[in-house]
């Protein structure tokens, strides 16, 4: 779940109105080109800098638990 604390939402007033309906289209959320995640993943040299997995880049997606 998306918090305050997230740094994904570029929209903190619309925190309320997602808790209401959860639509995440009200948080504004941040999204990244096909390049930049290219460049991430290659710096990375794919792996997670979470759980120190490789993963393919098709794999590849940040789920913060």
């Amino acid at each position: 779940m998306l918090t305050i604390d997230d740094d994904d939402v570029t929209s903190i007033s619309g925190i309320y109105e997602y808790i209401l309906d959860g639509k995440e289209k009200h948080l504004n959320l941040r999204k990244f080109r096909p390049k930049d995640i290219r460049a991430a993943y290659e710096r990375q040299d794919g792996k997670c800098k979470r759980c120190g997995k490789t993963f393919a880049i098709e794999e590849k997606e940040c789920v913060k638990t």
